[in-house]
């Protein structure tokens, strides 16, 4: 995951390989907890790039959101938000200050659940 947004050389990301190393993952059949795990540690790499390394695009904004939403909703459906609750507060609080409306669009998601 962390050649995702850290690769070699340079600071360019490639959010495709860490999207494929979840959909492979997922295509293993593991169980809804380790599935979330990896999804949140996606979004929190993408998090700690943006803070490390300053504003992104909205592409790259939205690909996060909406994986975040991934990982909200199966933690719904397998009864785990108690579980990941803290981690999924601290991705919020971390994005604060981001732009393009990321904190806020983060926040709302994690108000729904």
């Amino acid at each position: 995951m962390l050649r995702a947004f850290y690769p070699r050389c340079g600071y360019d990301y490639n959010l495709g390989v860490g999207k494929a190393a979840i959909s492979d993952f997922r295509k293993l059949g593991v169980s809804a907890q380790p599935l979330v795990d990896l999804i949140l540690h996606y979004v929190e790499c993408g998090v700690r790039y943006t803070n490390g390394y300053g504003d992104s695009n909205e592409s790259f904004y939205l690909s996060l959101a909406g994986m975040y939403g991934q990982a909200l909703t199966l933690m719904q459906q397998s009864t785990l938000l108690p579980y990941f609750a803290e981690r999924s507060r601290q991705v919020v609080t971390d994005t604060s200050g981001i732009g393009w409306g990321f904190h806020d669009q983060l926040a709302n998601l994690y108000e729904q659940y």
